[in-house]
């Protein structure tokens, strides 16, 4: 019996011995994300707002889909050693969410725009006119190599961040309900739907009756005439089927902002082994550029599908862009002060030099 008793105890402690061993983090995994056994593969989330693409049918969905193609890049080319799982259309919560997340290592990827609500430096990204063209963008903001990067990812870092890439992603223009809209004293008699953000309130605040409102409010919003209009993207204004209650879209194309940024907590970067850091790496750099080619594609489509739907759309003439870009270059000090004036007069810095 004494034996039978001693054969039984080692059983047991085995046992418990293997089941603890199985509960060891993966290495380079944030605090948040699944736990796997040595050998096994490591987890990672990444999260966003965006919605995923569904049915193959990409249009309108460059952003979601810039991502999915990052996910299942990294997932095949690291041979299943690392493995992301994707939570899209803000299911684990807003961009300042996430990003807080990212920032804690209770998410391994944020995938968006850092907001200026998290880092008010964040702001200058977003300041009017401060890109010509998609070209400017792509050469000066995007590339990694780029003065313009290496400032993003300094202070991203200071938020236990490592921006990865970034996309073009798109531009702004503006969509309402009432009636045409060419020059600045045109929105002065329209309710717009703006978000939550220094440069945007500084922008818009005096010019219309601006109403900060999430963006999941905007259709009933619209539909109630509880506002005239919003300031959105193009491919937006599509995809959220906005179209069915407004009529007249103009491209001031007033901002841009960094939408397509991937950005993954430094340490569980960090403790990746450096052939993943440089999978991981190329696979963001890559989906940025994808990003950006269906983004151009995707603005054709959807001026097309406006002007088919009967929308009215009003292509600015040069002389009447600049109107709006001398707006606001008339409230260049308050976007200054609303940003700060040493992060703004570095990013003014570094895309003046680059233009010229």
């Amino acid at each position: 019996m004494k034996k039978l008793i001693s054969i039984f105890l080692s059983i047991m402690l085995i046992a418990t011995l293997a089941a603890c061993s199985g509960n060891k983090p993966a290495a380079g995994a944030a605090s948040g994300d699944a736990p796997a056994a040595s050998g096994d593969a490591i987890k990672w989330t990444m999260a966003t707002i965006y919605a995923e693409p569904v049915g193959g049918n990409l249009t309108h969905m460059s952003l979601g889909a810039a991502m999915q193609k990052f996910i299942n890049d990294v997932n095949e080319k690291s041979g299943g050693r690392l493995v992301i799982e994707g939570y899209y259309s803000s299911v684990l919560g807003s961009s300042v969410d996430t990003f807080q997340q990212m920032e804690r290592g209770e998410l391994t990827i944020f995938y968006g725009q850092p907001m200026a609500s998290v880092d008010t430096r964040f702001g200058a990204w977003s300041i009017p006119y401060l890109f010509k063209d998609y070209d400017e963008i792509k050469t000066i903001a995007c590339d990694p190599d780029g003065d313009f990067f290496k400032l993003a990812a300094e202070w991203i870092g200071e938020h236990n961040g490592t921006l990865l890439a970034s996309g073009i992603t798109n531009t702004r223009g503006i969509f309402n309900s009432k009636h045409a809209v060419v020059t600045v004293e045109d929105v002065k008699d329209l309710k717009i739907r703006t978000y939550e953000d220094p440069v945007v309130n500084v922008f818009w605040g005096d010019i219309c009756q601006a109403m900060p409102m999430p963006v999941s409010e905007v259709y009933t919003a619209l539909q109630t005439n509880a506002i005239d209009g919003l300031e959105f993207s193009v491919n937006s204004i599509i995809s959220r089927k906005y179209i069915e209650v407004g009529k007249y879209y103009t491209d001031i194309n007033w901002q841009w902002a960094a939408g397509a940024s991937f950005v993954v907590n430094s340490d569980a970067f960090n403790a990746l082994p450096d052939d993943l850091k440089e999978i991981v790496t190329q696979c963001a750099r890559e989906a940025a550029v994808y990003q950006g080619e269906l983004e151009i594609k995707d603005e054709e489509i959807c001026f097309e599908q406006l002007e088919e739907t009967g929308c009215e759309i009003h292509y600015l003439s040069d002389e009447e862009r600049q109107a709006w870009i001398d707006y606001a270059e008339s409230i260049s000090g308050k976007i200054r002060d609303a940003v700060g004036p040493e992060a703004y007069d570095q990013v003014v810095t570094i895309v003046d030099a680059a233009c010229t």
